[in-house]
């Protein structure tokens, strides 16, 4: 998930995401300001979304006995069309769900 270092790649899980940005948790803590590369794979998407973007924001979370880190990333590089699209999925996917449930 660094730019400059590939060594020190990080699985993160994404919370949620936006034309600007997108929120991940990781188990490491990463600092304000570091610039990062990234690949965005999702299960409504056929193809990695790569990318470059900026941390923003940190807060560590305590759950139980581990931490994570909830990091905030700014898009700096990336295609924005797929952006777009993997959001109107997933919106399509929260109507659905909300249909079913009679919402």
């Amino acid at each position: 998930m660094l730019e400059y270092d590939v060594s020190r790649s990080i699985k993160a899980d994404l919370i949620d995401i936006c034309s600007l940005g997108m929120g991940v948790v990781t188990p490491v803590s990463l600092e304000m300001g570091t610039n990062v590369a990234f690949e965005l794979m999702t299960k409504l998407w056929n193809a990695p979304i790569i990318g470059e973007g900026k941390v923003i924001y940190i807060k560590e979370i305590q759950k139980e006995d581990k931490r994570f880190f909830r990091v905030g990333i700014d898009f700096v590089k990336v295609e924005k069309e797929s952006i777009r699209c993997i959001i109107n999925l997933l919106q399509k996917e929260i109507c659905a769900k909300a249909r079913n449930k009679g919402i």
